[in-house]
């Protein structure tokens, strides 16, 4: 069940983006453009969130391994996200690699970090 909750962050962020990026428009063709790039936008920024899930559950991780996991990828995500948000710079866009690229550290300092305070 906390799998379900973890995977609700990129949700909320995805929900804010989609909404701020846009003049909101009450029709249907906005309405259809907003969900289009909301799926975009939810797969791209919850792929490494579905990939730890996915390893945590394969390898059957403990929970405290599992959940540190996560948070240390919300943490990057929001991290990340506001970085290029409060950035006036085009090129800041471009951290979102370092979320891509980052990911995978950030989940294994988690789990090594989670497992260290559940024990």
């Amino acid at each position: 069940m906390y799998y379900l909750t973890h995977l609700t962050l990129p949700i909320i962020v995805v929900l804010i983006m989609t909404i701020s990026g846009n003049h909101i428009e009450w029709n249907i063709s906005w309405f259809d453009l907003a969900i289009e790039h909301f799926a975009y936008l939810y797969i791209a920024l919850a792929s490494p969130h579905w990939i730890w899930a996915a390893i945590s559950s394969y390898f059957e991780a403990s929970k405290g391994a599992t959940v540190g996991g996560f948070c240390m990828v919300h943490l990057l995500l929001l991290c990340i996200w506001l970085l290029v948000s409060l950035s006036s710079v085009p090129e800041a866009a471009n951290g979102w690699f370092l979320y891509f690229l980052g990911s995978p550290i950030a989940m294994t300092i988690g789990a090594l970090a989670g497992k260290h305070f559940a024990s």
